[in-house]
């Protein structure tokens, strides 16, 4: 995904709106559900890197 998608999708939410990355494998309804997560852009990389506070194994 590139800024650009991205800035297409957010475009007219209010900031105050929640960011989740979908990470956790829920058994009972068998489908992934939402994290809340942390982002940061690594200038070295030239990438956006957005990480779930809990991963599914």
């Amino acid at each position: 995904m590139k800024v650009k998608d991205m800035k297409s999708i957010i475009q007219d939410l209010d900031d105050e709106v929640d960011i989740e990355v979908n990470s956790v494998w829920d058994e009972e309804k068998q489908e992934l559900t939402p994290s809340s997560c942390e982002a940061f852009y690594h200038e070295k990389d030239n990438k956006v890197y957005i990480t779930p506070e809990v991963i599914a194994m």
